[in-house]
Order: structure tokens, then C-alpha cells, then sequence
């Protein structure tokens, strides 16, 4: 398995997504590049939101679910106030960054990362099901989760679709990747192209990305970035992040 390489995605998050959500306009991405108080983000989620619907609206989605910020913003709410202002400081912490940065390297599927006393946790989970006809179906999916405080604020999800005898992958059906949740201000990243692909018997599917991260100290960063998940013909599964970083 390729080497599972921690990137500032997993801290400061994804702010502008190809699919899924909108992209702020100049104005509020110059408002939010710099959260700092509770009240900020606030009302950050409230733009999401605003993203969100009038995403629907021009689409005619009518069966779209919520925004994930209005369960954030809603839970965010409830938090006590201390916890609300760590939850921010903890969103312009570079150490934080570095040290999930440094640490998450180690983070097979299945574990999570506890920092700050359990306040901050990032997750990796993989997942599969399977039917069979005339051969086997096998659908997969791996999962970056990075949560504050039991608030999801990033989820980033690669999916592969395949089909497999009892020996060995025949087919793919379908690959892709999702920035399924972003709900920091700090970072764009935009998705250059969905993959899929089958090499040494394993089937891949994921997504290619680029991304421009602005640091609260005002620096920045940019570079493209993999999330793959892949498996074989018993549904044995693996997943990886990499990138130029």
C-alpha cells in the first residue's frame, strides 16, 4: 500500500469544491480566510448554507439533503461557550496542523488520532458490500474524517465500483471522489478529475485534486493531491492520501 501522507487538508479543511457545494465569491472568501471568534464562525456556516440552497435552486435538486454546515452550525450552538472558542483556536493552530500532519502518516483504516485531550480526532474508515449474479459486485469506500469537539467538519470519500470472479478482478464499473464535508475557511481545493483504473489485480477508484491552502499566519500552500481506495476479488480493501506537499 502507498504510504498515507497527512496533508493540511485534514486541518484546515477544503473551502471551495468542484461538486457538491458552491464556491464562495471573492468577497465572503476575503471575509472567511480568517476565522477567529465563534461569531465568525457562524456565520461562515451560514454561507455554506446560503451556497448550499441556491446550489439546489439552479440545479433543481428538490431531493437534496441538507447542508452539512446547518447540523454543524445547529451542534455548534449547543456547545458551551469555552468549548466554542476552543473549537476556534483550535482552527488557527499551525502546531496542531503539523502534528496531525505528523502523526496521521501512522493512522491505518479502521484508527483514529486523538489530540488535545480527545477535543480534535481524525478517523479513517473503510468500508464494503457485495452482491452476486452471474459474477460478484463489490462496492467500496474509504473515508478521512477530522471532527472537533463530535463535529464533523471534513470528510473526504474515495469509491470504487467493480466486478470479480472467484480469481480475479474482471471489470471496473465506476470510480470517484468527494469532498463530502469541508467546513473550515482556510483552504480551496478543486477536483481535477475522478479515477479509475485496475493494476496488479487490485481495482482503484478515487479522485485527483489540486489545492491552495492559506495558513492564519499568512502563508500559503499549493499542490495537488490523490485519495484512492482499491480492492481485489474477495473485496479485500486498502486506501491511501498522497500528494506533492
Amino acid at each position: 500500500m502507498k504510504k498515507i501522507i497527512a496533508i493540511a487538508v485534514f486541518v484546515f479543511s477544503l473551502a471551495a469544491l468542484s461538486v457538491g457545494f458552491g464556491t464562495m465569491t471573492a468577497s465572503a472568501q476575503e471575509k472567511y480566510e480568517a476565522v477567529k471568534t465563534p461569531g465568525d464562525y457562524m456565520e461562515y456556516l451560514n454561507e455554506k448554507i446560503e451556497q448550499h440552497e441556491t446550489l439546489n435552486k439552479k440545479t433543481l435538486n428538490m431531493n437534496s439533503k441538507p447542508a452539512p454546515a446547518q447540523e454543524v452550525l445547529q451542534k455548534f450552538k449547543e456547545l458551551p461557550k469555552e468549548k466554542q472558542k476552543k473549537f476556534v483556536e483550535y482552527l488557527n493552530d499551525p502546531e496542531l496542523m503539523k502534528e496531525i500532519m505528523e502523526s496521521i502518516n501512522e493512522l491505518k483504516p479502521g484508527e483514529s488520532l486523538k489530540l488535545k485531550g480527545g477535543d480534535v480526532t481524525v478517523s479513517s474508515s473503510i468500508n464494503k458490500s457485495n452482491f452476486s449474479t452471474m459474477s460478484t459486485r463489490w462496492d467500496i469506500w474509504h473515508e478521512w474524517t477530522h471532527s472537533q469537539f463530535g463535529l464533523d467538519i471534513m470528510r473526504l470519500r474515495a469509491e470504487a465500483a467493480y466486478t470479480a470472479n472467484s480469481s480475479r478482478v474482471t471489470g471496473m464499473i465506476d470510480g470517484r471522489g468527494n469532498v463530502e464535508r469541508e467546513l473550515t475557511a482556510f483552504t480551496t481545493l478543486t477536483k481535477i478529475r475522478d479515477e479509475e483504473f485496475t493494476n496488479l489485480g487490485l481495482a482503484y477508484g478515487g479522485a485527483y485534486y489540486s489545492y491552495n491552502i492559506r495558513f492564519p499566519n499568512g502563508g500559503i500552500q499549493a499542490g495537488t493531491v490523490t485519495h484512492h481506495v482499491f480492492g481485489d476479488e474477495d473485496g479485500v480493501i486498502g486506501g491511501y492520501v498522497d500528494g506533492d506537499l
